[in-house]
């Protein structure tokens, strides 16, 4: 630790009568702030100055005062009757080229000690410096770590508890400070620009690239419980796992929650282009963990429990999540670099989601059109059908079921983006020249 001599306190102070300063003090903090901190008695940095720095019978202190590197301080001068004379704000040692680079960080003094992976204690009532939501910097043996408070909660001491960014405290704590910026009663303006982005993606709208997140589509009508074989669809968008997928449901209007089968799994994989970003956060509602598959359809590693950072993404290519064994509702996948920055699930409307889903599965049943007969085949009828939504693929797996009464069984004749056409040849003179069938068009990954 680099300590440097302080501009504030070394010289001799009078009172207003000119005469020494005697039995006076001078009382250090925090820049900014009423929390004490500690100053040194040589350029070693070994010995703390006591906490008030009584002034000699010259008006000078018995030592000189030296300020830690990178820490900018708050000099309150007193007299001998406790009266406060002066006070010098942001006050940084002679020479300190780091206090300008830290600026953003006010260090804590004294040194908090270690609790656990997440948790530290400080002396006294200290709720009010380390206040929910405020960033904190600890040192540790492991290293340097970032970290926001979720809970600050005095009884002997003031217990902090942080959610890291990455990494986690360790016994070797050394040092920490706290953001500049207090999380309650800020000091940032009303009318700061526009926020234009959340974690680098859209501010409102499609954040979240997975499909059916909160489980309101249901096309395939599946059945709460029922058997569901690997690589089958239940839900739109999830498909079973390679140990099935069974899951159980109570389907709601509003975004439902599943409960998957112990051993069980559901898979859903992101096609590439709704892929713009190399670092995602997937989050979800429930007791159910999760793995996922970084350029990759198929899902690995060892499950989890949200939030989890999934990094090493590349843009444009295929990536995919996997659920497990537990109850599971509101996922999202959205763009982040730590897992902290999870956001509450994105609300989209209902029509809209139904849209997303049919860009990949639609549904027509019963569909009746009026047909035309084929130039070169006096019994064979066709007609064309559009799709309700564009989609994903230029060939889909269309499935015809006959509905038609005077018709053989209808096929597909072509098919593209946009819609396909269909042809069935009379068995019998018709009354009235009409398709009736149904059809389910498959762009799924």
């Amino acid at each position: 630790m680099s300590v440097f001599l302080s501009p504030i306190g070394n010289t001799q102070q009078f009172d207003d009568n000119g005469n020494p300063l005697v039995g006076g003090w001078w009382s250090t903090f925090a820049a900014g702030t009423t929390t004490p901190i500690t100053t040194f008695t040589s350029s070693t940095g070994l010995v703390a100055q006591p906490a008030n720095i009584l002034l000699d019978a010259g008006g000078r202190p018995a030592n000189p005062i030296w300020l830690t590197g990178g820490l900018a301080v708050k000099f309150q001068l007193f007299s001998a009757a406790a009266v406060l004379l002066e006070t010098w704000d942001d006050v940084t040692g002679v020479g300190d080229s780091t206090a300008a680079a830290s600026s953003e960080w006010v260090p804590y003094s004294p040194v908090a000690s270690f609790v656990s992976a997440t948790s530290f204690a400080v002396a006294g009532n200290q709720t009010n410096v380390f206040t929910v939501g405020r960033r904190v910097r600890t040192q540790n043996t492991g290293g340097t770590i970032y970290g926001t408070i979720v809970s600050s909660v005095f009884a002997a001491s003031t217990t902090v508890t942080v959610v890291n960014d990455a990494g986690v405290l360790d016994t070797g704590l050394s040092a920490v400070a706290f953001g500049l910026l207090a999380s309650v009663s800020s000091s940032i303006p009303a009318n700061l620009d526009p926020i234009t982005s959340i974690n680098g993606g859209p501010l409102a709208g499609w954040r979240n690239i997975l499909g059916n997140g909160g489980f309101t589509i249901n096309q395939m009508v599946y059945t709460s419980g029922a058997v569901l074989a690997a690589g089958a669809y239940g839900h739109d968008m999830w498909k079973a796992g390679a140990s099935g997928g069974d899951y159980t449901f109570a389907q709601l209007s509003s975004d439902t929650t599943i409960t998957i089968g112990a051993t069980k799994s559901l898979i859903q994989v992101v096609e590439a282009q709704l892929v713009q970003a190399t670092s995602y956060v997937l989050s979800w509602q429930g007791t159910a963990t999760a793995r996922f598959g970084v350029n990759s359809a198929v899902p690995s590693g060892a499950y989890a429990a949200s939030p989890i950072l999934i990094t090493g993404q590349s843009v444009g290519t295929v990536m995919s999540v996997e659920f497990t064994n537990g109850a599971l509702g509101k996922v999202q996948l959205e763009r982040g670099t730590a897992a902290s920055q999870a956001s509450s699930f994105e609300q989209r409307p209902f029509a809209l989601e139904f849209v997303q889903c049919q860009r990949y599965y639609e549904v027509q049943t019963t569909t009746e059109r009026e047909i035309t007969q084929d130039v070169t085949n006096a019994t064979a009828y066709t007609h064309g059908f559009g799709f309700k939504v564009t989609k994903r693929i230029s060939n889909p797996a269309i499935t015809l079921t006959n509905n038609m009464t005077g018709f053989g069984a209808p096929t597909v004749s072509g098919v593209g983006f946009g819609g396909y056409r269909v042809v069935a040849t009379a068995s019998a003179t018709l009354p009235a020249r009409l398709f009736s069938f149904s059809a389910t068009i498959d762009a799924r990954l």
